[in-house]
């Protein structure tokens, strides 16, 4: 155990979990639970009970759980009012139990069926930590015995046990099957089909059984059975013996078998055999880790040894893959983590223009149909108008259709119908050939060719995309598909295409407006005439050209349009009128009853006759669906394109950096790249113009920012206002959230909530504590990891700019003071030659004594001076926000350096001021580094001090808890130079007094009780370290019934009427209280008179009733 900790003071620390005193603790570590067991099937006695006896240790566990199982006993049916405490009851239970109980406790909870569906659970409860943690509710009458369903499982389990013993037959279960039997004679040979139960019998032996090899005359007599129980507790302990003698070859047996396999604490053991090291869940509460809390109803141990069990069956794979892509991948897997989730990037340096390649496998949800659901698209209530896939004549158009065809279609007849209209439908044939037709003309219709390509509509979980479109005189159809290139990979995208080309095709009206009704509203798939999965469908106001197309068969996600921007096209956002991309994937029923368009437009789908089947979803997730595309990217950035067959020249440089990491900016590097084909980020910036601005407005890569940002609604785009003038965008409300274009191209805030993806990872820490130390082990050795866990950084399109200044400044001038510059050549100047002294221009760099930090932020007054100045020292809180920055550089032998400064005295942190102090990380807004998370401390430690305020100082054991003199309250603050000081870091520790056995003689609630958020110290619990998240901390303290039961006679306690008269009402009892400040170890003591007759020693009274605090000093 770790030097200072001993086995005592470990459990003394987990007392405080919940409701669980050390015990638990205890059993915890020591239990059974915790010793090492072969893994067997108890529901087998021959397993375990063979000089035993069978049916004694079965009556034997069941007594024991009918009196002793905590949840549904002596008839109590409400399990509505669990809580904490009973958790901790049900898990002493099983932790004090053996393996044979806790499997018939386990077979007991799979006969409580919900909807018919066994191994449910019908009770739960809300653990300390909000989360809902299962327990098996084993009913009982008033008396204690099973009743209801269970007592089938009683009688099941009570027959195999008088089969064994009486019958000398054992059932066992087993799969369900046929078999063949073969039975030959010399005249015939006959062959029978065998059907096999899930249960089935083999006859045993019960000879050696121990009381069956004594004689009978032993027993005679014997109306006690006092040999037989005697025997029956030597053969207990045989039978221990034997269980493990006969599972040691099961020892170095891996499998994923429940059964017969390694036990989990020989895992790390076995791991190191092959030479690879397992590492524990990252548990920040020790107890969490030995206790049940997990809304799956298991500990974090065991969700430790489950991954560890999956690691040791798939180690040789690993080993094999040692230091790929493919070895991190499938540690992911084997951690259940999806590789799109953990992601690994390896990174370059990038001087100029190179296109890197990025492929991705993502899991999607398709929309199945077998022709007998269908969707309804948005039409006007008026007009009928089918909205979003009417086109008049002369209106242009393109409708893209992602399908994956699972049955071939009838020859001669429509085939598959993508989709239907009053005017035109678009259809798939039985040779393969997609096409668009006119309903009421003939001739205004478009066929592909008659080609190989038609195969890959027939072939099983192929997806292809159809698009027709109309451009001027030609209707166009086209259908497209990925297929390997020449130089390896899927970036080939095959079309076969088909055209008609007249005048009456422009002068063609395919709007429905007032012809629709019914069923020939306008609705995808074709109801009755299309089985398979339907992906994507999208409607464009524009005629897409070939390249784009392509691109969205490369990329699925891809709302690409930069080759149809240029005349007669003018393709824009506001181009794709609707877009459904079909993944619902839950039940459409009630208030979910629709199809999300995911453009702003907004024209929501209908579903029809998806109710048919109510309890099963109309969708399927297709699992690594692969979508390929393409950026040039600038700087420092990821490059996971190492496998090419051309040379890349001197613009990337391979640094042999990767990152380990859950990114949530991954996503919106995602959608910029869906946005913009092969975007060049080298090409949108460095606008000579910006280069002395404070921040960027005009740029080119802002303006893509800002167009992409509308589509989130989060900004204004050129590309969706009235007049179509660019500068609209930069209008006020323009910017992020309203905010206008800041100096930062665009900010996270408001894209992506970093904070509560943080804490949302929080909850991974069971299983993710040990998932990066053990991925270490199988990097390539010449790779430095740049991050592991969560990764941080600043989207494709977001940069940071610093304002170009003139002139020269004299060190330890300030910046903001505009008293401290001169003529003299220390002026500062943002116009470049204006004057003799700033006709040379100098970059004023970021430096440490140059970042200004206030704690007191007033927006506007940070440029001014005097007593309205954010400088100004009146204003600031006396706090210092202590944040450690880290940024990288590269030497000449691309090592990487970290450049690391502590940022400390009394500065201004963004959303930081002297009434708000909250520790939650904070992100420079820098293409390179990042700020770690905040820790708000004093500025001066030292001279901070703790006020205490108290309602009283006596309490009375004879009172009411509730009675003026039953209790006392008080507040604690913090004060750094007279103002309150707060901050989320632990800041004051509190200690109560203890009994001689260590009980706290005080039940106290510390925190924010007026809110409902104190939390309760009581019996082994003396201690407890609080944050200051409010200006000072409530407490209210109560007797223990240990010092209550003391006011009176009580000869279960030895209690005389003497002790009494001495110890309350005779003298009194004054007991301390210890706060102490943690940031410079000052101890506070207020002293408690526990006394309940005030006329005996009144001028005692009266010196604890006019106490001060006494501080002790470390």
């Amino acid at each position: 155990m770790a030097e200072g900790i001993s086995l005592d003071s470990l459990l003394t620390s987990l007392s405080g979990f919940g409701s669980a005193s050390s015990n638990l603790a205890d059993l915890s570590i020591t239990g059974s639970d915790e010793k090492v067991r072969p893994l067997i099937d108890y529901g087998e006695f021959s397993r375990h009970i063979f000089f035993g006896d069978a049916l004694r240790r079965y009556r034997a566990a069941i007594k024991r759980i009918e009196d002793k199982y905590p949840i549904g006993v002596s008839g109590s049916p409400d399990t509505s009012s669990l809580c904490a405490h009973n958790i901790y009851q049900v898990d002493k239970y099983m932790k004090e139990s053996d393996g044979f109980d806790v499997w018939l406790i386990q077979e007991f909870s799979k006969n409580q069926p919900i909807n018919g569906i066994k191994n449910s659970i019908t009770a739960a409860a809300t653990n300390d930590s909000g989360e809902i943690v299962p327990l098996i509710h084993i009913r009982r009458n008033s008396s204690n015995s099973i009743t209801g369903s269970q007592t089938a499982m009683y009688d099941s389990v009570s027959a195999r046990a008088e089969n064994y013993e009486k019958e000398n037959r054992e059932q066992i279960d087993q799969t369900a099957g046929t078999g063949i039997f073969i039975n030959s004679s010399t005249t015939s040979v006959n062959r029978e089909i065998i059907v096999y139960g899930v249960t089935g019998e083999r006859i045993i032996s019960r000879s050696q059984k121990l009381s069956n090899l004594l004689p009978e005359v032993l027993f005679q007599g014997d109306t006690d059975n006092i040999l037989e129980k005697t025997l029956a507790a030597i053969a207990d302990q045989i039978d221990e013996l034997r269980l493990f003698i006969e599972n040691i070859p099961s020892v170095k047996r891996i499998s994923y078998d429940e059964y017969d396999r390694t036990p989990n604490k020989f895992l790390p053991v076995m791991a190191r055999e092959f030479g690879v090291e397992l590492f524990e869940g990252a548990d920040i509460d020790i107890a969490r880790g030995l206790v049940v809390s997990t809304s799956g109803g298991y500990t974090s141990k065991q969700i430790t040894n489950e991954v560890w069990n999956r690691i040791l069956n798939n180690v040789m794979h690993l080993l094999k893959t040692k230091g790929t892509r493919e070895t991190i991948e499938s540690i992911g897997r084997l951690y259940g983590i999806d590789h799109n989730m953990l992601k690994t990037n390896e990174y370059s340096l990038f001087s100029g223009p190179v296109l890197v390649r990025d492929v991705e496998e993502v899991d999607v949800p398709a929309l199945y149909t077998s022709g007998d659901v269908f969707v309804k698209t948005t039409s006007n209530a008026v007009t009928g108008s089918a909205l979003a896939f009417d086109f008049p004549a002369n209106q242009d158009f393109t409708l893209e259709f992602r399908i994956s065809a699972t049955a071939d279609a009838t020859c001669g007849s429509d085939g598959h119908v993508l989709f239907r209209h009053p005017l035109y439908t678009i259809d798939i044939n039985g040779h393969g050939q997609a096409s668009i037709k006119s309903v009421s003309t003939a001739s205004l219709s478009s066929i592909t060719e008659l080609n190989s390509s038609s195969s890959f509509v027939r072939r099983q979980d192929q997806f292809i995309n159809v698009v027709a479109s109309r451009s001027g005189n030609g209707l166009n159809i086209f259908l497209m598909g990925l297929s390997a290139s020449p130089s390896g990979g899927n970036d080939f995208v095959f079309i076969n295409s088909g055209s008609t080309t007249n005048t009456d095709v422009a002068l063609a009206n395919f709007s429905s407006t007032g012809a629709t009704n019914g069923l020939f509203e306008p609705h995808f798939p074709g109801s009755g005439s299309f089985t398979g999965y339907m992906h994507e469908v999208r409607s464009w106001t524009v005629p897409l050209s070939t390249e784009d197309m392509m691109e969205h068969t490369r990329n699925f996600e891809s709302l690409s349009f930069q080759n149809s921007t240029a005349s007669p096209r003018n393709a824009t956002y506001g181009s794709l009128s609707a877009h459904y991309k079909l993944r619902e994937n839950i039940i459409l029923t009630g208030d979910v009853n629709f199809i999300v368009d995911s453009t702003t437009a907004g024209n929501s789908a209908v579903p029809i006759s998806f109710e048919s089947t109510p309890l099963a979803k109309r969708y399927r997730v297709f699992s690594n669906e692969k979508k390929i595309a393409h950026h040039y990217p600038a700087g420092f950035a990821a490059d996971n394109d190492r496998i090419r067959q051309t040379e890349i020249g001197t613009n990337q440089k391979d640094i042999g950096y990767v990152s380990l990491s859950f990114n949530p900016i991954n996503a919106i590097n995602r959608q910029i790249k869906n946005h913009i084909q092969n975007i060049d980020l080298y090409d949108l910036m460095g606008t000579p113009e910006e280069h002395r601005l404070g921040k960027y407005t005009s740029s080119p890569f802002v303006e893509k920012w800002h167009d992409i940002s509308a589509q989130w609604g989060l900004s204004v785009s050129a590309s969706l206002t009235a007049d179509g003038v660019t500068n609209n965008r930069f209008k006020s409300g323009g910017g992020l959230l309203g905010t206008g274009i800041s100096g930062v191209s665009g900010s996270t805030v408001g894209v992506a909530d970093l904070n509560t993806f943080i804490k949302a990872m929080d909850n991974f820490n069971d299983t993710l504590g040990g998932l990066f130390p053990f991925v270490k082990q199988f990097l390539p050795a010449k790779t430095n990891i740049m991050s592991e866990g969560i990764y941080v950084e600043p989207h494709m399109l977001e940069r940071s700019k610093m304002k170009r200044r003139f002139g020269h400044r004299e060190v330890g001038l300030g910046i903001n003071d505009a008293t401290s510059f001169t003529a003299d050549g220390n002026i500062i100047s943002y116009d470049e030659g204006a004057e003799n002294y700033n006709s040379a221009p100098s970059v004023i760099e970021y430096t440490l004594t140059s970042l200004v930090i206030n704690t007191h932020n007033t927006i506007g007054q940070v440029n001014v001076t005097g007593p309205g100045s954010a400088n100004a020292t009146s204003l600031m809180a006396s706090a210092s926000p202590t944040s450690t920055f880290q940024a990288y550089q590269y030497t000449d032998n691309n090592v990487q350096q970290t450049i690391g400064n502590i940022v400390q005295s009394t500065r201004q942190v963004e959303r930081l001021n002297k009434f708000s102090s909250v520790n939650s990380p904070s992100f420079s807004q820098t293409r390179f580094g990042r700020f770690l998370p905040i820790k708000v401390t004093p500025a001066t430690p030292a001279v901070s001090e703790v006020e205490i305020t108290l309602d009283q100082l006596l309490i009375s054991p004879t009172a009411a808890s509730s009675a003026t003199n039953g209790f006392i309250s008080g507040r604690v603050r913090m004060l750094v130079g007279g103002r309150a000081f707060k901050t989320e870091t632990p800041s004051l520790r509190f200690d109560f007094p203890v009994s001689a056995d260590g009980t706290n003689l005080f039940v106290s609630e510390v925190g924010d009780i007026d809110a409902g958020q104190g939390r309760e110290i009581k019996e082994k619990d003396v201690s407890i370290t609080m944050p200051l998240d409010n200006e000072d901390i409530q407490f209210k303290i109560t007797l223990h019934d240990v010092v209550t039961s003391l006011s009176a006679v009580n000869g279960g306690r030895s209690v005389t009427q003497l002790i009494v008269n001495d110890t309350i009402s005779g003298s009194i009892g004054i007991v301390p209280v210890k706060i102490t400040n943690l940031f410079n170890d000052a101890t506070y003591v207020f002293r408690v008179g526990i006394n309940s007759d005030t006329n005996r020693d009144r001028d005692l009274i009266t010196q604890i009733t006019q106490q001060g605090v006494e501080k002790l000093t470390s």
